[in-house]
């Protein structure tokens, strides 16, 4: 069993983000420090450098232009997500159907709460019945998490805009004049978070997380289409920080799962991929057996972060318009497709190619391939449900 064979792994794994000292972008350039150009760098609709990670990648053929496809897209989810009545009367097919086709970017603020069966307003609602408010939870006194998440904060998406901070000997600064709005905003954010659930409080991980719900937030990027909008800088935030609750405690999304000094999600998720890369992909998971590549050496990241961490915004955001609506099917889906994308190229190599490889599977996605051929792999909700019980079954409660 996978979970028995791979225990040396998972319980150094455990060691790590139990300390919270799993380094997510030790192996990213596109996290390091760096200083932002004077005249500032041409960017993507997401905010980051052309040419970064995390910018969107040129599409290889339209038959409409991009603005033409984008506005028509637009206009569709306008009709769509009524500003009060969300989805109300909307065919469920047809509303699968385009959120898997993409959230357009402007819509993603008001469509991911509507797309979660228990919503960010369900359990703002249910704090405020115990008088906690997000400002309540900001003016917090200060936690023994409070150090890690000063480090992690300035190292969120350092090449983006609105998270760029002026650079000081070798490092970002903090908490000073020059320091991005973004990166207080996502420090508020998830201090609040650790208040709020004592028994998670914050991992590493949390801040790409945070970070890219924050982004899509961000009403200066709302849909002109959206009258519900509102254009707060402080709303925005707030919006964020409930968001997150809702993903975390959610039963479809289960987050704070993955955050548990217990890493009960994270050692599920690995669990249900490995099963779902043998059933779908077989000759390739048995050469990564046969060369001793596990998961937990390459994919922890994929599914501590659901991919926020490492890879394009678009891809990301496309992953979490699945996340949000269907839960963690997707993200298996998207998981082996990222290697059946490359199978080919990976069953020719032996185990010190094949760590290269994966290492670089961020920075040389095929967005639409990826995420077409995720669509295309046969899983069902009921196979998540039996693999995930079994996880269940199987796991010891001294393996916890």
């Amino acid at each position: 069993m996978y979970l028995s064979m791979e225990m040396s792994v998972m319980f150094q794994l455990k060691q790590e983000l139990h300390a919270k000292c799993l380094d997510l972008s030790h192996d990213a350039e596109a996290f390091l420090p760096i200083k932002m150009s004077s005249t500032g760098a041409e960017t993507d609709a997401w905010g980051f450098p052309q040419g970064a990670w995390h910018a969107t990648q040129p599409a290889a053929r339209f038959n409409k232009t991009t603005e033409e496809k984008d506005a028509d897209r637009d206009l569709k989810w306008a009709r769509m997500l009524h500003p009060t009545k969300g989805f109300s009367g909307v065919p469920t097919a047809v509303l699968k159907r385009r959120w898997r086709k993409g959230v357009p970017r402007g819509w993603r603020r008001a469509a991911w709460p509507e797309l979660m069966d228990h919503g960010p307003a369900e359990f703002k609602t249910a704090a405020g019945l115990r008088q906690i408010t997000y400002q309540s939870l900001v003016n917090s006194p200060p936690s023994s998490y409070d150090e890690v998440i000063e480090k992690d904060v300035v190292r969120t998406f350092p090449r983006h805009a609105r998270f760029a901070t002026a650079v000081a000997d070798g490092g970002r600064s903090a908490g000073g004049d020059d320091e991005a709005a973004a990166i207080s905003s996502l420090r508020r954010i998830l201090r609040a978070y650790a208040a709020l659930d004592k028994e998670c409080g914050y991992c590493q991980g949390m801040n790409y997380v945070a970070g890219l719900l924050l982004l899509a937030c961000d009403s200066a990027s709302r849909s002109p289409n959206d009258p519900s909008a509102s254009s707060d800088a402080a709303d925005d935030e707030e919006r964020c920080f409930w968001l997150l609750v809702a993903t975390a405690r959610g039963p479809r999304t289960r987050l704070r799962d993955l955050y548990l000094p217990s890493m009960v999600g994270c050692r599920r998720a690995l669990y249900a991929y490995d099963a779902f890369l043998r059933k779908l992909r077989p000759k390739l998971a048995a050469h990564l057996e046969r060369e001793n590549v596990q998961p937990a050496m390459y994919a922890t990241h994929w599914f501590v972060t659901v991919f926020a961490a490492q890879f394009p915004a678009p891809f990301a955001a496309r992953a979490w318009d699945r996340f949000l609506a269907e839960g963690w099917k997707p993200v298996y889906q998207i998981g082996v497709a990222l290697l059946a994308a490359r199978e080919r190229e990976l069953l020719a190599l032996d185990f010190e190619g094949l760590m290269g490889a994966l290492r670089r599977l961020p920075e040389t996605v095929d967005v639409e391939r990826t995420l077409g051929l995720a669509l295309r792999l046969r899983l069902a909700t009921r196979d998540v449900a039996d693999v995930e019980k079994r996880f269940g079954d199987d796991v010891k409660p001294q393996d916890l």
